[in-house]
């Protein structure tokens, strides 16, 4: 094989670091590497921006090619790859033959020719070429092939051949000298691939990167341009400090972001998804205005076509990177919220990696965080899993679980942060425990009666004898029941335990009083109390005993309108653009009456939700022109995650209440 030497010192200067080398290389293939783009894009912007994309790869790969006389085949090697990768993406480019990458002993201008020329041929014309010249056909075969006379065949090939000679004549005559700015532009690119390198030596282990620093600017710059390049980006980031960083521009250009974002996550190349993962979870940690960020990120996932196992672990990943960093703020809780919804959305899948987490959640863990909001929805496996720890006879696991129950099955709604939800214990799950009150083990016995194992209906008579145990917590929980149950033959006792030393049975007095007393009775126990100076409970007997007036009732006519705009809904919500904008039927422009109707039906305060629908800046749900409100990028992506999450909601068989809260039914 002819070796061009000069090729070859250059190949082995470059690969050292020198850019000037490379550029020198470039003149040298950027024609044949154009030509050969161009025969995929038919367009010389997309052209030059794959060719851009080659060189850029070949620069970082550079180090990995051990015999630099092979260069030429290489870098057309990736070349053919990136423009495969850019046809599969294209659903209506037509397919392209497929010429082999010249050899570095062959004409490379020459070969240049022959590959636009046959970009300018006719598909027929193309066909019949490709079939003779590279797959080695004969006349009568490639007859065969198409199913057409050998005439036609011979008639095609005489043409084409024809059509090609012209076509290498004209582009002969036109410029084909290097173009300076595909240069100028990959040498800007290296520039700012490096710069989040550089920016990572620099901050010397600081967390925090100033938004308006030089290279931040110039990161989010190729970024907005150009979003793949945060593949690049990521391979270059190889410490958690460099993605941290890497995660401060992600905030700042998250429109164009999120989806190379997910879908890296999700990659097969375990490197990559890796890295990408580690990225989301610094970016999770401190997503934009009330985590409206998210639904841009989720969206992507959801759409990602990756198995749902692996679309479920990242969710948990990024749950616990949310729960680690210590919820600082209403932020995380909000964003915690919105991946639950989506993992509820793979029931199957969530539940081991959901069953994993458990085991490593801590005292100092609230009940609200996400791994209990949605493990507590899966009713079957969690109380498959459970008995099959129980029958173990393993006791620190058993008591492990048993502490588990009760907050899991106290949580909040994982399908909206601000309603209840109602979670009765699994009875299933229940009637099988009771085989531990039979064990010889005193510690697991008081366990499983503490979360309810083996409780029987107390009568009212037991209730009231309760309220008088030496145990605080007992008199409380006993008088709690009773106001639960309003027992009127419990008055007298009540009004007794106002005046109990424990300020929570004091408490539970009072508010049981307020449910089973008549007007004038809850009126005089406000006005004894008053006097007592206890001004904490005073506020507490204030909910639970005054029978004032009240807030002042809407007229006839306010009435009338609000029926009017509302129809028969009851909304508890105040404000609540989120919401809002997943309750509209559909996606497509509302004029601003039928957009009210449907917010009305959700939000008391209509009104200032509408605008808070607009008014985000670029966290906007919605944009208005002329009374018309159309969804914006972030509005759409928050309108499809809530049907994905109102569709698990469904077969999860969670429905909502008429007083606002949510009920896990079988």
């Amino acid at each position: 094989m002819k070796i061009d030497m000069s090729n070859h010192e250059l190949v082995i200067q470059a690969q050292s670091g020198d850019k000037d080398a490379f550029s020198q290389l470039m003149r040298l293939y950027q024609s044949g590497i154009l030509s050969s783009c161009r025969r995929y894009t038919r367009q010389d912007e997309d052209a030059e921006d794959l060719a851009l994309e080659t060189f850029v790869e070949a620069y970082q790969k550079l180090e990995r090619l051990r015999s630099p006389e092979a260069f030429g085949r290489w870098i057309h090697r990736i070349a053919a790859n990136l423009c495969r990768s850019w046809y599969r993406s294209q659903k209506t480019a037509p397919l392209p033959l497929e010429f082999d990458p010249p050899g570095v002993d062959q004409e490379e201008g020459f070969d240049d020719l022959i590959h636009l020329g046959i970009g300018a041929l006719s598909d027929p014309h193309r066909q019949v070429l490709d079939l003779h010249y590279r797959a080695g056909l004969t006349y009568q075969e490639i007859a065969d092939e198409l199913d057409a006379p050998i005439g036609t065949v011979m008639s095609r090939m005489h043409r084409a051949r024809g059509a090609l000679r012209e076509a290498v004549e004209l582009t002969e005559e036109s410029d084909m000298e290097p173009n300076d700015d595909l240069a100028a532009r990959f040498r800007m690119e290296i520039e700012l691939l490096e710069a989040l390198a550089a920016e990572a030596e620099a901050a010397g282990g600081i967390t925090k990167v100033k938004a308006d620093c030089e290279p931040m600017l110039r990161l989010r710059q190729v970024l907005e341009t150009h979003p793949p390049r945060l593949i690049d980006l990521l391979h270059l980031s190889d410490s958690d400090d460099r993605l941290r960083h890497l995660a401060s521009v992600v905030r700042q250009t998250m429109h164009v972001t999120m989806p190379v974002m997910a879908s890296c996550t999700l990659s097969e190349d375990e490197l990559l998804s890796e890295r990408a993962t580690g990225l989301a979870e610094h970016w999770a940690v401190r997503v934009g205005y009330m985590g409206r960020d998210v639904y841009l990120f989720l969206d992507a996932v959801i759409e990602h076509p990756a198995e749902e196992d692996r679309k479920a672990r990242l969710l948990v990943r990024l749950i616990q990177a949310v729960r680690n960093c210590g919820l600082p703020q209403l932020n995380g809780h909000h964003v915690i919220f919105r991946l639950t919804q989506v993992l509820l959305g793979y029931p199957v899948a969530a539940f081991a990696p959901l069953w994993e987490e458990l085991w490593k959640l801590g005292e100092d863990d609230k009940k609200e965080y996400g791994v209990r909001k949605a493990i507590g929805c899966l009713v079957e496996p969690f109380t498959d899993a459970t008995l099959d720890i129980v029958r173990s006879s393993d006791k620190d696991r058993i008591l492990f679980i048993l502490a588990q129950i009760g907050p899991i099955f106290a949580s909040l709604s994982p399908f909206y942060p601000d309603a209840s939800i109602y979670m009765p214990r699994p009875a299933q799950l229940m009637e099988e425990l009771r085989i531990l009150l039979d064990s010889e083990d005193p510690e697991i016995v008081n366990k499983a009666r503490s979360i309810g194992v083996g409780r029987r209906n107390v009568k009212t008579d037991e209730l009231i004898a309760r309220s008088e145990d030496p145990s605080a917590p007992v008199r409380a929980k006993a008088i709690r029941e009773l106001g639960k149950r309003v027992e009127v033959s419990a008055k007298q006792v009540l009004l007794e335990r106002i005046e109990d030393e424990s300020f929570d049975v004091r408490k539970a007095a009072v508010q049981a009083y307020g449910r089973v007393a008549e007007p004038e009775e809850r009126q005089a126990c406000l006005a004894k109390l008053a006097q007592s100076g206890d001004r904490k409970l005073m506020k507490a007997a204030a909910r639970a005993l005054y029978e004032g007036p009240g807030p002042r009732q809407k007229s006839e006519l306010e009435q009338k309108r609000m029926e009017r705009i509302r129809g028969d809904a009851r909304p508890k919500k105040h404000i609540d653009p989120i919401h809002g904008t997943q309750s509209l039927p559909e996606m497509r422009d509302y004029p601003e009456d039928e957009l009210t109707q449907h917010v009305a039906k959700v939000c008391t305060d209509f009104s200032t939700t509408r605008r808070q629908m607009v008014m985000e800046g670029r966290h906007s749900l919605m944009v208005r022109e002329n009374g018309i409100y159309s969804f914006t990028q972030i509005g759409e992506a928050v309108w499809r995650v809530g049907q994905f999450a109102n569709a698990a909601k469904e077969k999860l068989g969670v429905v909502t209440l008429p007083d606002g809260r949510e009920r896990l039914v079988g």
